[in-house]
C-alpha cells in the first residue's frame, strides 16, 4: 500500500500522513484506530517490535 492510498483510505492528505510517519506530528487514537483497520491489523501490532508476519525486522 502506497501513502497516497493510505492517505486516501484515511482521508488525510499524503503530505500529513509522512508527518506522522517521520514523527514531525503526533497521530491522535482515533488515527491510530483507523490506521490499523486500514493496514489490516491490530492496535497491538503496531506497537510490536520483532518480526512482522511479512518476516521483515520492524524496528522499535
Amino acid at each position: 500500500m502506497t501513502l497516497a492510498e493510505l492517505s486516501l483510505g484515511l482521508g488525510i492528505s499524503h503530505q500529513q500522513l509522512q508527518k506522522y510517519e517521520t514523527g514531525m506530528n503526533r497521530l491522535s487514537a482515533g488515527i491510530i484506530m483507523d490506521v490499523a483497520k486500514r493496514l489490516d491489523v491490530s492496535l497491538a501490532e503496531l506497537f510490536e517490535t520483532g518480526v512482522t508476519k511479512q518476516g521483515r525486522s520492524r524496528s522499535a
